[in-house]
């Protein structure tokens, strides 16, 4: 209830500090771009329930056709995916002005809304898709014993480096240990590298060292955290 309360009273605040920012995002969107506004996609809620994730679009609308047409044609990209399920360095899929968004973050802005809903909780494992955990029945059931989150353990730990094998790994260990003061650390090195990509500063991670995580500095932010991902 406490998580609740805080996590609606916040996310909150956050959604009047960036209307702005998405109004913006919105008449851009329009002007470079057309088409959808939001991008809607299902993923694993808590207890197994499917809940509809908001992000702004930033992909072609036959995203998953470039996509299948992209892995058929690169064996690295093909490789990389099946281990990360994300794309490295280029995906065809997303249109330029959508690079923008992904690169600042700015896309998951609209994930907000599902933190007022109830769906998302601000920090949480990754909401998953069905078929990336269907492989792993008993970490599934720890992982949707929670409620998942805009940002959580993996995000401020490696992000997109990490495979996904290492992402599912770190939100077991979040659903067994979390605590309210783990969640704030979290959240604030969230923010903390949210606004440091905006004025060039380096970015933050949590590193497990002797059974408890401590915060290191890393010189680049852009290349650790920042990057494309299937699904943020």
């Amino acid at each position: 209830m406490i998580k609740r309360i805080f996590d609606f009273v916040v996310g909150l605040m956050m959604v009047v500090f960036f209307a702005p920012v998405l109004l913006v995002c919105y008449v851009f969107h329009k002007i470079f771009e057309g088409g959808k506004f939001l991008f809607i996609h299902f993923r694993i809620g808590l207890g197994g329930k499917l809940i509809p994730i908001y992000k702004i679009r930033t992909m072609y609308e036959n995203s998953d056709e470039i996509l299948a047409q992209y892995l058929e044609s690169s064996k690295e990209a093909r490789e990389h995916w099946e281990m990360h399920r994300k794309l490295k360095d280029f995906d065809p899929r997303v249109f330029r002005y959508g690079e923008i968004l992904r690169r600042l973050d700015l896309d998951e802005l609209p994930q907000l809304f599902n933190v007022l809903k109830g769906d998302l909780s601000l920090v949480g494992p990754r909401p998953y898709m069905n078929e990336e955990l269907d492989p792993y029945p008993d970490e599934k059931a720890v992982i949707t014993s929670v409620k998942p989150g805009i940002s959580g353990l993996w995000q401020v730990s490696g992000r997109n480096k990490l495979t996904l094998e290492e992402r599912i790994a770190l939100d077991v260990e979040y659903a067994k240990n979390r605590t309210f003061w783990m969640d704030l650390t979290i959240l604030l090195v969230t923010i903390y590298n949210f606004l440091a990509q905006f004025v060039g500063g380096s970015g933050i991670s949590l590193k497990k060292n002797a059974g408890s995580y401590k915060l290191t500095r890393r010189i680049n932010l852009a290349e650790n955290e920042l990057g494309s991902s299937s699904a943020k």
